[in-house]
């Protein structure tokens, strides 16, 4: 019985990773009958515009460079978005979240036709209505591929990946500040690579992008013993979220230990900090889950 569970879940590892490596390398690879790849620049827009009126602004979609003349369809449609608690991401019906910017965006066009090396520009209009109360609203575009309707000829068969972007909006309506707080740091080293957990609030009414800066030495030395930087998810305004980052692979060596964190959010007040002590202790080896269940790729 064990045999079997040991194979079951060596199977289905294998299979996750079968499909996590199709899925990173559509954007560059090609598939018999498969649109071109293609790019966005920038992947996301932030616009600020003052209640009553409009603004127009625009980015790229960018069909990859080929030697095969192909073309493609790509389509274009509204989403709301949202952060959870853990930092990540969700996606809803537009106009069915809090602070939905997704009934004032008109965009143009709805879809396009693809071909190697071609530049797209997509205008994204934000008609802000009066009285509006100041903040920070939010949409996003979905830009996704759609496959050949014709099907393939005898003898061939044929592989559609499809990619799906996120292009992200943010409608500001002045006057916003931010009030980022760094509240609590703590290291989970029971898995074997050391893990960062911070705790962070946004009591303004702008959004910021916390980059944290970490260092780990052991004590009592003063020596650093690792040291890096993580980009931290968007703390949106009056959120609060719980976010781990792995900082290396290979674990630490059982014994004492202090980090230090310096919380740089980007909106030109000074650093916040704060160091923990914690104890790395010897981890037991991942054991498979036989009953772990197959993540199912997006559509």
């Amino acid at each position: 019985m064990r045999n079997a569970n040991w194979k079951s879940w060596i199977r289905k590892r294998l299979w996750v990773a079968a499909m996590g490596a199709a899925f990173l390398f559509a954007p560059f690879g090609r598939a018999p009958g498969q649109a071109p790849a293609f790019s966005i620049n920038p992947m996301r827009m932030e616009m600020e515009v003052s209640a009553g009126t409009e603004k127009t602004a625009a980015f790229e979609i960018k069909a990859a460079v080929s030697p095969h003349p192909e073309r493609g369809r790509v389509v274009l449609s509204l989403t709301d978005w949202m952060i959870r608690g853990d930092g990540s991401t969700s996606y809803a019906e537009p106009g069915s979240s809090e602070r939905s910017a997704s009934s004032w965006i008109t965009f143009s066009p709805a879809a396009l036709t693809t071909e190697p090396g071609r530049i797209h520009l997509v205008r994204v209009t934000a008609n802000v209505p009066e009285k509006t109360e100041p903040g920070v609203y939010r949409a996003a575009l979905f830009v996704q591929d759609r496959p050949d309707s014709a099907p393939p000829t005898a003898g061939e068969r044929a592989i559609h990946v499809r990619v799906r972007f996120a292009f992200t909006i943010y409608v500001i309506v002045p006057p916003v500040s931010a009030k980022p707080e760094l509240l609590t740091i703590e290291m989970d080293t029971s898995q074997g690579a050391p893990r960062l957990i911070c705790e962070m609030r946004n009591l303004g009414t702008r959004h910021t992008r916390p980059l944290l800066l970490w260092s780990i030495r052991r004590e009592p030395s003063t020596e650093v013993e690792a040291e890096g930087k993580v980009e931290a998810t968007v703390l949106l305004p009056f959120s609060t979220f719980r976010e781990p980052y792995t900082l290396q692979r290979d674990p630490l060596a059982p014994g004492a230990y202090e980090v230090s964190v310096l919380a740089d959010f980007q909106d030109g007040q000074p650093l916040q900090s704060m160091k923990r002590t914690f104890q790395a202790t010897a981890s037991a080896p991942l054991q498979p889950n036989p009953s772990e269940t197959v993540p199912t790729p997006l559509p």
